[in-house]
C-alpha cells in the first residue's frame, strides 16, 4: 500500500499515543506571522520554504493553487507572494513536497502524485521531478512510470555539478521481503544532462523500506533515514558515488535511544549527522540525535511531550555556534484549542538545542491565530533568522502561514 501523507501519518501517531503536559518552558517573544495564506488558490499546506540570500523565500504548497493540485510560490521580503506555477495533476504532477534552487534562479522538486505512464496507480499517478524556471514556466523532468524507477518521490537535493538525488518511498524491487506491495522505495539520480538512473533498491527488513529525503557531501556520498535497521525500528544510511550501501545506524528504541526517524539528515563541517526521531526515547515522543564520523550514536534531546513539544517530524539546522534549531508536530501550549478528533495534543513548537543540551522553546503555537502544526521544520538564513510554515492555521482559510522568528 502506498505510505500516506508525511502530515497525516503525524497526526495519527500523535493520536495513538496520547501527550502529557508538564510545565511550561519560557519562550523569546520573537515570533511573528510572515505570511498568512488567505485562499485555497494561493497555496495550501506548504511544505517547508528556502532562503536565497536576499530574504526571498520559495516553497511548495502541497494542496491549493489555480487547479488545487499543488502550487510553487515566491515570497518577497516585504511578506508579498506571488504564485510561480499552479499543477494540474496530469501530465504535470500533484503535491510537491518541496524545492531546491540553483544559482540561475531555478526551482526543482518533486511531486508526490500525478505525471503520467504510471503503472501501478494510473488514476492517481506515481509523481514526478519537474522545474520552475525564473519566469515560472514549468518543465516535467521525469514522470515515474511506477515499476523499476519507484513511485511517490518524496524530495530532491542538487549537488554542485548540478545532478539532481532523491528517494522514492514506493516503488523499485516490488518483490522485497513480501510486505510491502507496492514497493520498499529507491534511491535515484538524475543528472544535469536529463539521464534518470536508480542508484539503490530498498529490500526492506534490515536494508530498509519508506526511505525518506537524502543529502548529499562534496564527495558525492548520500545520506538518509529509512524504516527497518536491525530492530525494525529504523535507521540512518550512507550510499556512496560507487554504490557501496551501508547502514551507519539501526534504532533500538526504548527510553535509551530513538524510533522512527522520518527526518532528513544534517551533516556538519567535521562529518557528524544530526536528525530527529519522531518517537521512542526516554518519554517516548521523539528525539533529537546525533552520529559522529565514526558511527556513534548519541540521543542529544528527549521530548518529554509537555510544554517542550512532542513528535519532531521534520529535521534540524545548526547556527555558526553550534546550536541546532527544529520543530515539534504536537505538545506546546496546552491552554489553547488545537483540537484533533476530540483530543488537545498542543499546536507544536519551534525549539532551540544547545550544543550542551538545552533545550529551549523559541515559541508554542496557539492555534487559528499564528497557525499551527508546524511538521516541516526552519530554515535559517544569513543573519539567523528563522522561517518556517505551519501546516494548517492563521486567518481566512485556515491554509496555513509562514512564521519568522529571530533567537
Amino acid at each position: 500500500m502506498l505510505l500516506k501523507q508525511p502530515q497525516l501519518i503525524a497526526l495519527s501517531l500523535a493520536l495513538l499515543l496520547g501527550l502529557a503536559a508538564v510545565a511550561p518552558l519560557a519562550h523569546a517573544q520573537t515570533y511573528s506571522i510572515f505570511y498568512t495564506f488567505p485562499s485555497n488558490q494561493d497555496g495550501n499546506r506548504a511544505q517547508g520554504v528556502i532562503e536565497d540570500g536576499a530574504g526571498n523565500l520559495y516553497g511548495a504548497a502541497y494542496y491549493g493553487g489555480a487547479h488545487s493540485d499543488g502550487a510553487i510560490f515566491e515570497i518577497n521580503p516585504a511578506g508579498q507572494e506571488t504564485v510561480l506555477y499552479s499543477f494540474k495533476g496530469t501530465p504535470d504532477g500533484n503535491g510537491p513536497v518541496g524545492v531546491v534552487r540553483d544559482a540561475h534562479g531555478n526551482l526543482y522538486g518533486a511531486t508526490y502524485f500525478g505525471g503520467f505512464n504510471c503503472l501501478v496507480q494510473p488514476g492517481a499517478g506515481c509523481g514526478t521531478l519537474f522545474k520552475v524556471d525564473a519566469s515560472g514556466k514549468e518543465t516535467v523532468l521525469h514522470a515515474f512510470g511506477g515499476r523499476g524507477d519507484g513511485v511517490a518521490p518524496v524530495g530532491v537535493v542538487m549537488d554542485s555539478k548540478g545532478s539532481l538525488y532523491g528517494t522514492t518511498s514506493n516503488g523499485g524491487d516490488f518483490s522485497c521481503d513480501g510486505k510491502y506491495t507496492s514497493g520498499c522505495g529507491t534511491i535515484f539520480k538524475l543528472d544535469a544532462a536529463g539521464r534518470y538512473s536508480i542508484l539503490h533498491k530498498f529490500q526492506g527488513g534490515v536494508d530498509g523500506a519508506g526511505p525518506g529525503a537524502v543529502i548529499v557531501d562534496a564527495a558525492g556520498n548520500l545520506y538518509g533515514a529509512a524504516e527497518g535497521g536491525t530492530d525494525s525500528l529504523g535507521m540512518v544510511f550512507k550510499l556512496t558515488p560507487s554504490g557501496g550501501f551501508s547502514i551507519l545506524h539501526s534504532f533500538a528504541g526504548g527510553p535509551g535511544d530513538g524510533c522512527l526517524p522520518f527526518s532528513s539528515l544534517l551533516l556538519d563541517a567535521a562529518g557528524n549527522l544530526y536528525g530527529t526521531t519522531d518517537q521512542c526515547g526516554a518519554f517516548g515522543y521523539g528525539t533529537v540525535f546525533k552520529l559522529d564520523a565514526t558511527g556513534n550514536e548519541t540521543t542529544l534531546y528527549s521530548f518529554t511531550g509537555g510544554s517542550d513539544g512532542s513528535f519532531p517530524y521534520a529535521g534540524v539546522v545548526q547556527d555558526a555556534a553550534g546550536n541546532l534549531y527544529g520543530t515539534t508536530g504536537f505538545g506546546g501550549d496546552f491552554d489553547h484549542d488545537c483540537t484533533l478528533s476530540g483530543d488537545t495534543p498542543g499546536c507544536g513548537v519551534v525549539f532551540e538545542l544547545s550544543p550542551t543540551g538545552q533545550l529551549t522553546v523559541l515559541h508554542a503555537f496557539q492555534g487559528t491565530t499564528d497557525g499551527l502544526w508546524p511538521y516541516w521544520g526552519v530554515t535559517l538564513d544569513a543573519v539567523g533568522n528563522l522561517y518556517g510554515v505551519t501546516a494548517t492555521g492563521g486567518a481566512s482559510c485556515g491554509c496555513g502561514t509562514v512564521f519568522k522568528i529571530i533567537p
